[in-house]
């Protein structure tokens, strides 16, 4: 029990007195890190306007919006796995592996904004403006503008087309 005892606290001592090098992060890896964050606060906002569609009973709206929240959880599940390879190869030093797994969050972030603009508008424009489905069109004129259509006044021109002479002595 002596001897282990003995290790242990010549273990210790040792791991106190080594010199701890930090390893730097690559650029790659706190980009790709605020790529991951920027993905999960689109993905609550799209769950937010689910909710709000479900509250609604909008069942276009709902169904338009699932499809996208469906694809947007595979991407963070992809880019989550990802930014934990981003962090395995920055721990061993490999830089060629850790810039592949950035460039996949970078373009599951890039899929994201497109997703998210889909989720936006899935719903078509708001109906406020509208009279029994139809567009509420207020027309606002100048004074200075004629009134009247100026093609009214102009008269029909008949015009008298003859037939060119042949060019062919033959015929």
């Amino acid at each position: 029990m002596g001897a282990w005892t003995q290790f242990g606290a010549a273990l210790l001592l040792a791991l106190i007195c080594l010199p701890f090098t930090v390893l730097a992060d690559l650029p790659e890896v706190t980009t790709a890190q605020r790529h991951v964050d920027d993905m999960n606060v689109i993905i609550q906002e799209a769950f937010d306007q689910l909710e709000s569609a479900r509250s609604e009973e909008d069942i276009q709206r709902v169904n338009c919006i699932s499809e996208g929240v469906t694809v947007m959880r595979g991407l963070l599940k992809i880019a989550e796995e990802n930014m934990l390879s981003l962090r395995e190869f920055n721990a061993r030093g490999d830089a060629k592996s850790a810039g592949h797994s950035a460039m996949k969050i970078a373009i599951a972030q890039k899929k994201f904004g497109e997703l998210d603009s889909q989720v936006r508008s899935c719903g078509g424009p708001d109906l406020a403006g509208t009279v029994d489905g139809r567009p509420d069109i207020e027309k606002i004129l100048d004074d200075d503008l004629p009134t009247v259509d100026p093609v009214v006044g102009l008269k029909d021109i008949e015009l008298f087309l003859e037939r060119p002479p042949s060019a062919s002595q033959f015929y």
